[in-house]
């Protein structure tokens, strides 16, 4: 997603993004109001950049660092369209 972003800001034009969709980067949106019991299990897994994914509470020791991000289940209609710390909603960042 980053790189499709600063691809349009390179050429000058607009990028708009819809949603994240179902799994969002918990750095991104946080897990709303959901407890940690409800975070664990099937709402958090630890995906690598080769596909990869594992829903263990710590990222896996054979998972790199670099190229590993920690994803939350919440939906669509909650993950929203937040990149970096921006909103994307098509009218520009907020």
């Amino acid at each position: 997603m980053r790189k499709l972003r600063d691809d349009c800001e390179g050429a000058g034009v607009g990028f708009e993004m819809a949603a994240w969709g179902e799994w969002a980067p918990y750095a991104e949106v946080g897990c709303g109001d959901l407890t940690e019991e409800e975070i664990l299990g099937d709402r958090m897994a630890w995906v690598t950049i080769d596909g990869r994914w594992s829903t263990d509470c710590e990222r896996p020791e054979s998972y790199p660092i670099e190229g590993t991000i920690l994803m939350t289940r919440l939906g669509a209609a909650v993950s929203g369209r937040v990149l970096d710390g921006r909103e994307y909603t098509g009218e520009g960042p907020k």
